[in-house]
């Protein structure tokens, strides 16, 4: 089987296990605030697993003791990852998903770079906002399953 392959997955589920394993070893307080109600997409989970990788680390590497809040809209149309990591100094803002882009002294500008792609392959959007210190990744689903 190709890592291009897409599956049909129920993305709380996921985020639930892939969150569950990773917080052992974090340094995040990592907080899921979502129903079990089923959200099923298809994705390649290798690259959703590089993408959650990537905001994680992000975070990570922002702030000790950073907290992260995950949580789906009400309609389920989209996901928010809050972290105590901000303000971003970048403007505008969403130009840290360009190739390059860094705010960390030592930061590449790979990783949402990586991020951005990821949501495009999938056919979602990313975006980012930043209100005092909670810096929000939206990632909408668009109308593709």
């Amino acid at each position: 089987q190709s890592l291009s392959n897409t599956i049909n997955i129920d993305l709380k589920e996921y985020l639930s296990n892939y969150f569950d394993i990773v917080s052992e070893e974090s340094n995040a307080k990592i907080l899921l605030k979502f129903d079990s109600t089923p959200v099923f997409k298809d994705v390649n989970v290798y690259d959703l697993g590089v993408l959650l990788d990537n905001l994680l680390l992000n975070a990570e590497e922002r702030r000790r003791n950073v907290e992260i809040t995950i949580y789906f809209t009400e309609d389920n149309n989209a996901l928010h990852f809050i972290s105590n990591t901000g303000p971003i100094v970048i403007t505008p803002i969403d130009s840290i998903f360009q190739l390059g882009v860094t705010s960390k002294a030592n930061g590449t500008g790979i990783g949402m770079y990586l991020c951005r792609e990821i949501c495009e392959e999938f056919g979602w959007a990313i975006s980012v906002s930043s209100l005092g210190e909670n810096v929000d990744f939206k990632i909408e689903f668009g109308d593709k399953t």
